[in-house]
């Protein structure tokens, strides 16, 4: 859905816009070991070529990760 295409490119550029946004106003750019940037540019180049290589991606992403998770969750009382 469009929505859902927006949101995960919203969350994948927030934190490039955050990073870049600090630079320009401290002239320092920072980043650590685990970094939104360079992590969340490599998180979206791997999912692009794991779409590439299967054969019907649209069935791939759209299969539940965790078969039973859910119902699973659902089952319990949280009281």
């Amino acid at each position: 859905s469009p929505r859902l295409c927006f949101l995960i490119w919203l969350t994948s550029s927030t934190p490039f816009f955050v990073a870049t946004w600090e630079e320009y106003h401290t002239g320092c750019l920072y980043l650590g070991a685990f970094n939104g940037p360079t992590d969340g540019v490599l998180i979206l180049a791997a999912s692009q070529l794991l779409s590439a290589a299967v054969e019907d991606y649209g069935a791939f992403w759209g299969a539940e990760a965790l078969p039973g998770l859910v119902e699973g969750l659902s089952r319990r009382s949280l009281a």
